[in-house]
């Protein structure tokens, strides 16, 4: 009897020890595992803002909005055009307002017409940019107020 409890006891710790080293070797697997997933599902930073021309009704055109702050990498911008008249979203660089020298158009929606939504996707850097509506004087002047600054922060990466 007293030898059976021995070997009991003996083949319960060489199975306890079997079973630690077996955990230990899953648990090394497992964080390579996990690390190559974390980097698998790494992806650049995105941004989505919303951007609305509410009704203008007997005023000057405008946006919902006069700042907007972004993540550098993949913006994208959804626009709702709550008004009666075309407009759209263009981004440009620069700090100020509006087709100045050295300003470039990066993108942005289309013009759709009232009561419509739309949405672009643009890729940016860090650093200052503009965004406006491009139609005629939607964006300056008596009749438009429809622009803004745009902030992109680097990424957190």
């Amino acid at each position: 009897m007293t030898v059976r409890a021995g070997r009991s006891a003996v083949c319960g710790l060489a199975l306890t020890a079997t079973l630690s080293v077996a955990a230990g070797c899953g648990e090394a697997e497992r964080t390579a595992v996990q690390e190559a997933e974390l980097e698998a599902t790494a992806t650049p930073q995105e941004t989505t803002l919303s951007v609305t021309a509410p009704k203008s009704g007997s005023g000057a055109y405008r946006f919902n909005t006069r700042r907007l702050h972004a993540v550098a990498g993949r913006v994208t911008i959804r626009f709702r055009n709550d008004d009666t008249f075309a407009h759209n979203v263009r981004v440009q660089t620069g700090s100020s307002c509006c087709y100045r020298p050295g300003h470039k158009d990066v993108g942005g929606t289309e013009t759709i017409s009232a009561g419509t939504k739309t949405e672009a996707a643009l890729t940016l850097e860090a650093g200052r940019y503009v965004f406006l509506c491009s139609i005629g004087s939607h964006y300056d002047g008596d009749t438009g107020r429809m622009r803004g600054r745009l902030t992109v922060r680097a990424s957190q990466g």
